[in-house]
């Protein structure tokens, strides 16, 4: 297996600000290469400069997901009404997750309108149809 080539500082600043821009001659001239019409494309195929751009955007992108994991994680346990430490939390801090969690859900519904089914984002949230911000006297 051959070692893969090691860059110099002007192509790894082109690769990290290539997964940020996606455009090869506004990275190169971020990076600092001559602004002439090819530098980008002359960069991006320069040896191990695509592999590493490769490498940049899968730990990108598994950043992401973890922090959407942990964000969706915490606004579900706010949702459910208790903290990271099981104390309870405000009401109001509770819907404030409820109303979250549902425009994700709602984003991630590709063009198909608002959710329609409230009750079932309920219950796939909390197991039950039953609203769990209704008044609980045991709460007072």
């Amino acid at each position: 297996m051959a070692d893969k080539p090691k860059l110099n500082k002007k192509q790894e600043l082109f690769c990290m600000h290539y997964v940020r821009t996606l455009n090869q001659s506004l990275s190169a001239r971020l990076a600092g290469y001559s602004d002439n019409h090819n530098s980008g494309y002359r960069v991006m195929n320069m040896p191990g400069v695509r592999e590493r751009i490769e490498e940049l955007i899968e730990e990108k992108n598994n950043s992401l997901v973890k922090q959407e994991s942990l964000v969706l994680e915490k606004l579900l346990q706010m949702a459910m009404g208790i903290d990271e430490n099981d104390r309870k939390i405000p009401r109001q801090s509770q819907l404030k997750a409820i109303e979250m969690l549902y425009r994700y859900v709602y984003s991630q519904e590709s063009q198909q309108g608002p959710m329609q089914n409230v009750d079932a984002f309920i219950e796939a949230l909390t197991g039950s149809t039953k609203p769990i911000w209704e008044d609980n006297p045991d709460d007072e």
